[in-house]
């Protein structure tokens, strides 16, 4: 799994925002997740006192490993829904991007990554 910081103004807030431009490219059935920080910062769990956090998101992906994006997101969603339950919440956007699998081809491996992580290039495995 690689991470892309990106941070910036809100949508919507500057009348006249100005973006920057970034380009990534995805091997044949790689996944790419964005989303907002609602998503990691959503106060739940047993007590409603934890944030979902970055590990626990890295994990869900894990668990993702051999969806399609559709799928990835539902997952997602399901599981950000319990972890909320029904406590309010920031907003939360996510958008899943996968690029087409090679024909006649095994799923795509990476090596171990930086972060001590294994990108598989599998859908759920970004």
């Amino acid at each position: 799994m690689e991470e892309i910081v990106c941070e910036g103004m809100l949508v919507g807030v500057v009348p006249d925002p100005s973006f920057g431009r970034a380009e990534f490219r995805l091997e044949p059935g790689e996944l790419m997740l964005l989303y907002s920080d609602g998503l990691t910062e959503a106060w739940g769990g047993v007590s409603g006192r934890e944030m979902y956090g970055d590990e626990r998101l890295a994990d869900a992906l894990a668990g993702c490993v051999g969806m399609q994006a559709p799928s990835v997101a539902e997952r997602l969603e399901l599981l950000t829904t319990e972890w909320l339950a029904g406590r309010p919440h920031d907003d939360i956007s996510l958008l899943t991007l996968q690029a087409p699998p090679r024909r006649g081809s095994p799923p795509h491996h990476r090596p171990e990554g930086p972060g001590g992580s294994a990108s598989t290039g599998e859908p759920g495995s970004p």
